[in-house]
Formats: structure tokens, sequence, C-alpha cells
């Protein structure tokens, strides 16, 4: 999990053995810096996998019937109906402003340990 000084959370999860945290954390870390220079094809590409995944869990009767819930629980349904608009509206300037704002050199790395 990284926390910036932002108080912005974001969780980023994985499974590994212990032998490649190392290289794992700094993966994570070069990814989250090459957010801060993103290409307009990256932000595309990442913008047509989300609202698909989107409608396939809409097309999903587990998934869908989760959000529905969750929607009704929370009084959220602007995010269930308006989701894909939104995330079609995502520039690459707001992936590299939102990048420069969290992902910063001040933040934790916080790891979890499976028991066996």
């Amino acid at each position: 999990m990284l926390v910036s000084d932002n108080s912005g959370v974001f969780n980023i999860g994985l499974s590994s053995g212990k032998e490649n945290v190392n290289e794992i954390k700094d993966l994570i870390k070069n990814h989250l810096k090459k957010l801060k220079n993103v290409k307009q094809k990256d932000v595309d590409k990442a913008k047509r996998s989300i609202i698909r995944e989107l409608k396939e869990d809409k097309g999903d009767p587990v998934e869908l019937s989760q959000k529905v819930i969750a929607c009704e629980l929370d009084d959220e349904w602007d995010e269930f109906y308006n989701t894909p608009s939104k995330v079609a509206c995502v520039t690459k300037q707001d992936v590299q402003r939102v990048a420069k704002k969290y992902f910063g050199e001040n933040y934790l790395i916080s790891l979890i340990e499976q028991a066996r």
C-alpha cells in the first residue's frame, strides 16, 4: 500500500515469493514514476480496458448483483450508471497531474506476508 504526503491511499496487490520483494517494490515504483510522463496511447488503452471490464461485470449475474447491492447500500447510483463515461473523459493530463500529486518521493510501502 502506498500512502503519500497528500493523504492518498493506493493499494497495489500481487503475489510473489519473499525472494522477489525488492524487485517487485522497484518494479512498482518505476511504473508509478512512468505515469508522470504517460503517453496518450497508454491512457487510451487503459481506458478501453477499464470500460470493457465494467461492461463485462454488468454481464455477470454475480458481479452485477454485488454492484447493485453496494450502490443501494451506499446510495451511489451515479457511479453505477456514469463510471464508463467518466473513465472515457480521463485525459493524459489528468493522469499526469494525479501521478505528480500522489506518487512523489514521500511514501510508505506496506507488505503483508501470508502465513503458511
